[in-house]
């Protein structure tokens, strides 16, 4: 029997007999964007996303060290140094943008409180900043490292639903004792309920920030991990993702989950509109303009009223950001850093508007040069070209979970693992800058059901030896 050789892309090659090739269902594959499929993901990614969520403190010298935090510490310079040595590609506006923030906020805090507060507080922010940021440049560089992350993201997520569950039901957080009864760990916040039901903190710094992480993971885990599943599993995986960040009852991560829903179903029910994102834009735009020429209000305290459960939370973010806003003005260059900033007596320190924050604490700068990371890394990602089905979808699941994180960043403010998971997101999907263009791609969108379930199973190329000619003419014999 003649065989054939089959080479799989990225797997072992196996031998393959003509007899059966016609019984054999034709399968396509998308191989890696930048290496070889069969490539483990580091194992710095899950321990640092574990890492997150184990609540334990240490203090070292007087600085308290969290576990993501002393991660963050041993790898800040090898990612740099990785990083300057082209290992995660070519330089961007982004990473330089990253690095100006966190020499800002070092030499603003040194400006208002002296050099060793600048030195030390400062110092542990940029390693927040850097550490995060760069260990998703350098680790995550292709479409399988990408997805093997946001699995770790969503199991994580998974694992912390039950304790949620019971917390938010029960109004005891068991899974913070227990931690703390190890070792010391956060410091367990307890608010008033909701809707019948306690809020719940679990292994975070607050409620509101509990819902912020695991609600981020949504679009991850319907784009991402969810590419070429069955249906039932991607759309159940979800909402319990959903139920997840649900159990803080909290109106931010209300609003963040109910951004990246609609996002998802306009995708989804325009997939076939090649310009369906463009027309969001518009539409988006043309809202925004009806809303400031014809509202009794301001645009800003429409919108920052629109996303609160309760009348006086609206009101207060009224006035964070009109107080807020007129205090970064007085003082623009540096802030007026960990000091009190100007706003009556009445209210308090907090400042619970994570895109206000920097203009207020570190300076004008220190703003512009967040926004510019964050949006250099949204819209250089969203202008990339001729993406297969896979990164396609890879891609709008990373944009829709910084959409997510930029609309709940304005009610609330992001700290310690919050703030980390934050900058680590905003990196993992760089590597799209990177993928080959191929013009034989549509950009219609990602492929769905059975066909992006097709398309997530192993290509396989068949090369069959030529058989030789034979002549029609019966040779002649001799004799």
């Amino acid at each position: 029997m003649e065989e054939v050789l089959i080479a799989g892309a990225g797997r072992a090659s196996t031998r393959y007999s003509p007899i059966t090739a016609g019984r054999q269902r034709t399968r396509t594959w998308e191989p890696s964007s930048q290496t070889d499929g069969s490539k483990g993901l580091n194992v710095l990614v899950p321990v640092f996303l574990t890492a997150l969520f184990v609540p334990w403190l240490f203090n070292v010298g007087g600085m308290v060290i969290s576990p993501y935090r002393f991660l963050l510490i041993l790898t800040v310079v090898p990612c740099l140094w990785l990083w300057a040595s082209g290992k995660a590609g070519p330089v961007r506006v982004p990473d330089f943008a990253v690095l100006g923030y966190a020499m800002w906020c070092a030499i603003g805090l040194g400006a208002n409180h002296g050099a060793d507060v600048g030195f030390q507080s400062g110092g542990v922010q940029g390693v927040e900043t850097v550490g995060s940021y760069f260990l998703a440049r350098v680790l995550i560089r292709d479409a399988d490292d990408f997805r093997r992350m946001c699995t770790v993201l969503v199991t994580a997520v998974m694992i912390l639903l039950p304790f949620a569950l019971i917390e938010t039901v029960t109004g005891q957080n068991y899974l913070l004792r227990g931690f703390t009864a190890l070792m010391p760990s956060i410091t367990e916040y307890r608010m008033l309920g909701r809707l019948g039901l306690e809020r719940a903190q679990s292994v975070l710094d607050h409620p509101i920030l509990f819902g912020v992480c695991t609600g981020s993971a949504l679009a991850l885990s319907f784009s991402v991990m969810g590419y070429g599943a069955l249906r039932w599993r991607r759309w159940g995986t979800a909402c319990l993702v959903v139920l997840t960040s649900f159990t803080s009852l909290s109106a931010g991560p209300m609003s963040a989950i109910a951004a990246q829903v609609l996002l998802l179903l306009w995708g989804w029910l325009l997939r076939p509109f090649k310009a369906r994102w463009t027309l969001l834009l518009w539409l988006i735009g043309f809202a925004l303009l009806f809303i400031e020429l014809f509202a009794k209000r301001p645009l800003p305290n429409v919108l920052l009223s629109s996303f609160a459960l309760d009348a006086e939370s609206a009101y207060y973010r009224v006035l964070i950001w009109n107080f807020g806003s007129q205090s970064a003005l007085n003082h623009p260059v540096f802030g007026v850093g960990y000091g009190m900033w100007d706003h009556p007596s009445w209210m308090t320190q907090s400042i619970d508007m994570f895109w206000l924050y920097p203009a207020i604490v570190f300076g004008l700068p220190a703003s512009f040069l967040m926004f510019t990371a964050f949006l250099g890394s949204a819209i250089s990602v969203g202008r990339k070209r001729y993406l297969s089905p896979r990164d396609y979808s890879f891609r709008m699941g990373y944009l829709i979970c910084l959409a997510g994180f930029f609309v709940v960043g304005w009610t609330v403010h992001f700290w310690n693992a919050t703030y980390v998971l934050f900058m680590f997101l905003m990196a993992s999907g760089m590597w799209l800058l990177d993928v080959p263009e191929h013009k034989s791609h549509e950009e219609h969108g990602p492929a769905v059901g059975r066909t992006a379930r097709l398309s997530a199973l192993p290509v396989r190329h068949v090369a069959t030896r030529e058989r030789p000619k034979v002549s029609a003419r019966r040779p002649a014999h001799g004799g």
